[in-house]
């Protein structure tokens, strides 16, 4: 479900046992990428231009518990995304919130409208952030920066003799995107037509995306246009191109959230698709997922009702903040 998040929304963290959740005002209005539900987004792009995504990590080590406010893992995102418009305050968090493991072992790959770009891990119970002269191919894949920066080096193009790897491991993957990224061009000759120089930068983007893909387990590809404020994103369903813009949206709390479902049929602008909100939707979308994610095994049995309530009812806690709390 594509999930248009509004600003000025109260929100409480839900995080398990009896640990001190997050509260916080929603500061920016945002799109994002939601399998398990509204308010646990996989990813997305805020009003200001920021950009949070993640992948798997087998080596992720949450922070054990200590006195800050505690956010789940996908939750994490929509935090970010509400509060920050910058790569330096999403590292800053750090000190404001602990982030806590729901069953997912992840990091993450954000940006922002500044060009700034950071990998965020938790390894051994810590934040690790690689950003600026220690980001110098900015890309991420499902093992650590560390790692892949270390196997990249061995590569040609990068310092090593190693040719270019095509399988679909993690670290090869890796090595194929740093190496698009570093060969795209977009600078233009001046005695070459712009249409025999350079491929346009979503398209280049989306054909990145095709490099490392791997078959039928990747579902989505999704590109953020952050000068332009612009999504665009597609599937192995509805394989067409779809495009949202931020502009094209209210984020005012009081307006009905709009959500879309990642499956449409549409192509192109998709802005006007967009229905509103219920939670007969979200209880689908939840119950769906739940079932799929038990018959990968990742569930050694469906949830209970219990807990689909949970994720499908959450976002009717969620209120309009009054004025003197925002």
């Amino acid at each position: 479900m594509v999930v248009v998040n509004k600003r000025g929304v109260s929100k409480t963290a839900v995080v398990p046992g009896e640990q001190n959740p997050a509260s916080w005002v929603s500061k920016y209005g945002s799109i994002t990428f939601n399998q398990i539900g509204r308010e646990y987004p996989f990813g997305g792009m805020n009003e200001a231009g920021l950009v949070v995504e993640q992948m798997w990590l087998d080596a992720t080590e949450y922070p054990e518990p200590d006195s800050r406010p505690v956010v789940g893992e996908l939750q994490w995102i929509q935090y970010q995304l509400d509060n920050f418009s910058s790569v330096a305050e999403v590292i800053a968090s750090d000190s404001l919130v602990r982030i806590c493991s729901g069953g997912a072992t992840l990091h993450y790959l954000v940006c922002d409208r500044e060009g700034n770009a950071a990998t965020i891990e938790f390894i051994e119970g810590r934040m690790i952030a690689h950003t600026g002269e220690e980001l110098p191919a900015r890309v991420l894949t499902n093992s650590t920066y560390a790692e892949c920066l270390g196997y990249l080096k061995q590569h040609v193009g990068f310092g090593g003799g190693t040719p270019m790897p095509d399988s679909r491991a993690s670290e090869d993957r890796f090595v194929r995107a740093a190496a698009a990224v570093k060969n795209y061009n977009s600078e233009v000759p001046s005695d070459v037509a712009i249409e025999d120089a350079i491929i346009e930068p979503v398209d280049y983007a989306f054909q990145t995306l095709e490099s490392v893909a791997q078959g039928d387990a990747t579902r989505w590809s999704i590109v953020y246009d952050i000068p332009e404020g612009r999504i665009h994103f597609r599937t192995l369903v509805g394989p067409d191109i779809k495009t949202v813009r931020l502009d094209d949206f209210d984020f005012g709390c009081e307006s009905p959230v709009k959500v879309l479902d990642i499956h449409s049929e549409a192509a192109g602008s998709v802005s006007a698709d967009f229905v509103d909100y219920t939670t007969a939707a979200n209880r689908k979308l939840v119950e769906a997922t739940f079932e799929q994610y038990t018959e990968a095994g990742l569930f050694g049995q469906m949830p209970g009702e219990e807990t689909i309530d949970r994720f499908a009812n959450y976002p009717e806690t969620l209120p309009c903040a009054h004025p003197e709390d925002q």
